[in-house]
């Protein structure tokens, strides 16, 4: 059915909500680059009716790809807040027919990177911190909550292990028993 399909990232040519400056007749502003807001308020009327605006020109896209490519493609996910696009999936050969429709900025390949960290903690100096600097007694890391946005961490990698590969043995700083997310076993995303 024309080849192997993978997930490709769109970006349409309207701005997101946090880019918006208030150039279509109304629909006001929401970038608070422009209406001078310490930070974006997704919530505001304004964003709202501007995010609505956008939901209805990807609809409209989802139908002009629909048509171009002969069939109901699968949008993994739509976009609108920092970026105004969609993750679908499509063929290689359908990626040239999406590419020239109206409105399309660009499509790129979703992509898995690797995070690179070694060099983090030579940068932090982190083997003084872990044993004491500074006449401080080591902490070993405990009392630290890590807290991960959006890297796709991997709860299972050694560095998370309550006894690291030193031999030191962690303790909970919420408590023993006491977990969150993937850690919590009445967590829906427990593991």
């Amino acid at each position: 059915e024309g080849g192997e399909r993978s997930v490709y990232i769109i970006r349409l040519q309207a701005p997101p909500v946090a880019q918006y400056e208030g150039n279509i007749a109304g629909l006001d502003a929401t970038s608070p680059r422009v209406t001078g807001a310490a930070k974006l308020d997704m919530s505001s009327p304004e964003s709202v009716a501007y995010a609505d605006y956008l939901e209805r020109g990807r609809d409209n896209f989802i139908e002009a790809m629909n048509q171009a490519v002969g069939r109901d493609v699968n949008v993994t996910y739509e976009y609108y807040a920092a970026l105004n696009g969609l993750a679908v999936e499509l063929t290689a050969q359908e990626v040239l027919v999406v590419a020239g429709l109206p409105n399309v900025q660009f499509i790129e390949p979703d992509q898995v990177f690797e995070l690179e960290t070694n060099a983090g903690p030579d940068w932090i100096n982190a083997d003084a911190i872990w044993a004491g600097v500074g006449g401080m007694d080591g902490t070993f890391g405990e009392g630290v909550i890590v807290g991960v946005i959006d890297t796709g961490i991997n709860p299972d990698h050694p560095s998370f292990a309550d006894i690291g590969g030193d031999g030191y043995d962690h303790t909970n700083p919420w408590g023993a028993g006491v977990y969150a997310g993937v850690c919590d076993p009445g967590d829906a995303s427990y593991d």
